[in-house]
């Protein structure tokens, strides 16, 4: 994993450019490799081997989150509006995730979602891209408990 300020740092600059459209969907975060910790959890949750593979975000993942999950446009009751602090404390919310599962995305894909208990439920869902190695975030909600 790189360094979570230097991380963080990426992830600002990224939302600030999503937001004013001064970017490309091809932009992204690259958070570094997953832990060991993390990849033995994912592995003894999901059966999905993950170890070497690198965490990323893509701005137009970043954009989606703004758009559908974003402050404003909660879509359901119980959900939260995410908000930029959220995004860019994404490094720090998956060291305290209480539960992870295998999922699959509308399109069929594998996914990884990720859920941190804490004042509010967390979701993080990662797309599992076998090809490159890497768990690449896809969407995060947040919800009253």
């Amino acid at each position: 994993m790189r360094n979570k300020e230097t991380i963080k740092k990426e992830l600002r600059s990224l939302v600030k450019r999503v937001k004013s459209g001064a970017f490309s969907n091809r932009d992204m975060v690259d958070f570094g490799r997953i832990t060991k910790t993390h990849a033995d959890k994912i592995k003894r949750n999901t059966g999905i081997k993950v170890h070497g593979y690198r965490r990323v975000i893509f701005a137009s993942e970043v954009k989606h989150i703004i758009r559908k999950h974003g402050r404003g446009n909660e879509k359901q009751k119980n959900q939260i509006g995410v908000t930029t602090t959220d995004l860019i404390s994404l490094p720090d919310l998956f060291s305290g995730v209480s539960s992870i599962r295998l999922e699959k995305t509308k399109d069929g894909l594998r996914a990884i979602k990720h859920v941190r208990n804490s004042k509010n439920n967390i979701f993080i869902v990662e797309v599992v891209r076998t090809g490159r190695k890497q768990l690449a975030i896809k969407t995060m909600y947040k919800k009253r408990k």
